[in-house]
């Protein structure tokens, strides 16, 4: 094989004398000289476009790179200037900072690497952008130190309830921060167009040298043409014809074109072959540069654009939010700030299909639907008992529960019957008292962004909902206290023992609110005697029947301590006789003995709060006193 391949030369060039005599040698050698000169001036100036190329894309890749990791830095600086608020200087802090020092690191790294490859350019273009360079990495370092000074600020406002002075600083730090990305974008764009601008002055170099080229090689033909003249026909045949085609070629690509592979036609020597073959290898990897290039550039601007809708979309979330913070804190009814909350969910800043609170009932601790996005569609179910729904998961464990295909879940209850549902719980001094429930028609809806948002609405939903519930028992127990001390005005107006009853039961009917009947019975001897009695809001001259033995209102005498019964027909005192109602047994203590019972029924099972005992409690010993001014007055 290696014979072969050094003879092949020689025979070409026997075949050649043979073709053009002996005469013609010197005009043989001229015209291998004349190509290898030519292939060597190509080359090398393939070698040099080569460089020069790959540098300007090169610095254009960094720049573009430097500018991407800049805005990822701007983007943990939206982050912690959007969170810190909500979750505390501390755990923004901890979160965004070291993103922010991160990105603006590897900024920095990009420039370094863009001054090192300047340096090395032969092109004094790409040496030029030395400047804006250094430029940039001024500009990073303005931009470092302002932010860090804002963060700096916000620690020590942090933990002052007066934070005016601090929104402005925030205001002035973010428009010098855009100013500085503005210089930054500027200063990218003109590398940018100068890196290109570089490629456009290799092209016209190679172009210049191809002119050269063929100026040399036209000398050389009319030199050969003078010594060799009758061999002009042939040796144009085997040399100027692949040699315009070369010519024609380097013209393309010196215009750009680098999209048409170089053919050439007929019997040509090795050498042009090869400088075909390097031409198209060159081409292609221009090709292959240029097509890369354009693809970054592509990939930079669509990332660029989805970074920005990104923070338009977070930009209106927080509008949103905002706007519903203000909502909800303009009311102080409790079912008023649900209505709020799922309008607010609902509405175009915000736009989530299907929103519904649930509140947990007490007495049966089922999930009532108390307000909904869309209260005409009805999707929702108005009672979810305990352990269906999953909702239950978020009751449960007291965190956002998330269901990212509804459709695949057996504990769903239907409300859009497809998608996926948001769970977040309503929480109140540690104690879930309901959850915020999210739906959407796609499976796989929502993000972390919907998640934070949720929490936080949940959170100012709690706060509401618990401002409310705290002025309606502030209310309620004003209430309270007016109403015992009217019972207690009206009970001792009397000395007569039936019209005392009649207004002890007639008071306690009125401060309760709630009692389907209230039932009075006098205590003696270990015997209950019938005092008086209301049903269904009628006053009762005598009793249906005579309480038993074993039976509430004697235990309630035995023990002299109340009795509450939240479910007549689950409680085994009632097995021999069941109903459906809760009861309550109060004593009514003259000194250390019991004066009395009075009972009071309820049409529907229903758990008692501390509150609810205590006016009980109260009431009962107001309900004594004529009792024991009655004793006395026997006595």
């Amino acid at each position: 094989m290696a014979s072969s391949n050094q003879s092949s030369p020689f025979s070409r060039r026997i075949s050649i004398r043979t073709e053009l005599l002996l005469g013609f040698a010197f005009f043989i050698a001229l015209n291998i000289a004349t190509g290898a000169i030519g292939y060597l001036s190509l080359r090398e100036y393939q070698i040099g476009v080569e460089r020069t190329l790959e540098k300007a894309g090169r610095a254009r890749e960094l720049s573009l790179e430097a500018q991407n990791e800049f805005l990822l830095a701007r983007e943990s600086e939206a982050g912690f200037f959007s969170s810190w608020p909500v979750v505390g200087y501390a755990s923004a802090a901890a979160e965004f900072l070291p993103q922010n020092q991160r990105h603006l690191a590897s900024a920095r790294q990009r420039l370094d690497e863009m001054e090192t490859l300047l340096r090395g350019a032969d092109d004094p273009g790409l040496r030029a952008l030395l400047g804006p360079t250094d430029r940039l990495r001024v500009l990073l370092a303005d931009y470092e130190s302002a932010f860090t000074a804002v963060a700096s600020r916000i620690e020590e406002y942090s933990r002052a309830p007066e934070r005016s002075a601090l929104d402005e600083e925030i205001r002035i730090g973010q428009g010098i921060f855009r100013r500085i990305a503005g210089e930054i974008d500027e200063i990218i764009s003109d590398i940018s167009v100068e890196a290109h601008v570089g490629e456009e002055r290799a092209h016209a170099a190679l172009f210049a040298t191809q002119q050269q080229s063929l100026a040399a090689l036209g000398t050389a033909l009319l030199f050969a043409l003078a010594l060799a003249g009758g061999a002009t026909f042939a040796l144009t045949r085997r040399v100027i014809v692949p040699l315009s085609q070369l010519t024609r070629a380097a013209e393309r690509i010196g215009r750009g074109d680098v999209e048409e592979r170089l053919l050439l036609v007929g019997s040509v020597p090795r050498e042009f072959a090869l400088l075909a073959d390097v031409l198209n290898t060159m081409t292609a990897r221009l090709r292959e540069s240029i097509e890369s290039l354009e693809q970054r550039v592509a990939e930079r601007s669509e990332e660029n654009t989805r970074l920005l809708e990104a923070e338009r979309a977070r930009a209106r979330r927080q509008a949103g939010l905002l706007r519903l913070g203000s909502d909800i804190a303009a009311t102080l009814d409790e079912t008023e700030v649900c209505r709020r909350v799922a309008r607010g969910l609902r509405d175009e800043l915000l736009d989530y299909e299907l929103v519904g609170i649930y509140l947990i009932d007490e007495a049966t601790h089922e999930r009532v639907l108390v307000a909904d996005s869309d209260s005409a569609i009805r999707s929702l179910e108005q009672r979810i008992a305990p352990g269906r729904g999953v909702s239950e998961r978020a009751i449960t464990s007291g965190k956002l529960s998330y269901t990212p295909d509804v459709s695949r879940d057996p504990a769903y209850v239907p409300g859009l019957s497809s998608g996926s549902e948001v769970d977040v719980p309503l929480i109140i001094d540690g104690k879930v008292i309901g959850v915020l429930l999210v739906e959407s028609r796609s499976p796989n809806a929502f993000n972390r962004d919907d998640f934070e948002a949720l929490t936080v609405v949940a959170g100012q939903t709690s706060l509401a909902i618990g401002r409310a519930r705290h002025l309606a028992a502030e209310r309620r127990r004003a209430a309270e206290l007016d109403a015992v001390i009217q019972a207690s005005l009206s009970l001792t107006a009397s000395v007569e023992l039936r019209p005392v009853l009649d207004s002890i039961v007639e008071s306690a009917l009125k401060l309760m609110q709630g009692p389907r009947d209230v039932h009075l019975f006098l205590h003696e001897n270990d015997r209950l005697v019938f005092g008086s009695a209301t049903w269904a809001g009628q006053r009762q001259e005598k009793i249906w029947r005579n309480p038993r033995p074993d039976g509430l209102t004697y235990r309630v005498a035995r023990a002299a301590a109340v009795i509450v019964v939240p479910d007549v027909e689950a409680d085994p005192m009632f097995a021999d006789n069941p109903w459906h109602g809760a009861v309550v047994g109060v004593p009514l203590k003259i000194g250390n003995r019991v004066g009395g019972v009075m009972n009071f029924v309820y049409a529907e099972p229903r758990s008692f709060a501390d509150d609810d005992l205590r006016v009980l409690r109260l009431l009962a010993d107001q309900a004594a006193l004529p009792l024991r001014t009655l004793d006395c007055s026997r006595a």
